[in-house]
């Protein structure tokens, strides 16, 4: 048995503007930036769960996780790419999944309720998934 030509087989790659689609410019993320590093703490308070999240995938999340590190940056930080999320998310350890075939969103296994709480508590809780 010969292996499938199929390059969605495997896990998409992560780039810039999120995950591997046939249309995309390919573009990595830089995880030394500064503000991969506060990605990544920001996604750190987030708790993991068995089952994925179909509320919030990477683009809504990316836009809660803008308007909270433009509050405690005092808007030194106010863009994260879709990319950068979803790559923080995996270094944080949270699983993912594609949301479809050739789509450079994802959906994650992290818990509602820990995502609202951190907007509730920042006064961001009015944020719909078009970042207003």
């Amino acid at each position: 048995m010969g292996t499938s030509n199929n390059r969605f087989s495997l896990k998409p790659r992560i780039f810039k503007d999120g995950l591997e689609t046939e249309k995309m410019e390919q573009e990595l993320v830089d995880q030394k930036s500064e503000l991969f590093r506060l990605v990544r703490e920001t996604v750190r308070m987030l708790r993991k769960t068995e089952k994925f999240n179909r509320k919030t995938g990477s683009y809504k999340l990316k836009h809660l996780v803008e308007h909270y590190l433009k509050k405690v940056t005092e808007g030194e930080y106010s863009y994260v790419s879709n990319g950068e999320l979803i790559l923080a998310m995996e270094k944080e350890g949270f699983i993912w999944k594609p949301m479809a075939k050739n789509w450079p969103n994802a959906f994650f296994k992290v818990d509602q309720n820990s995502i609202d709480d951190i907007l509730k508590g920042n006064g961001l809780d009015k944020i719909n998934e078009h970042g207003v």
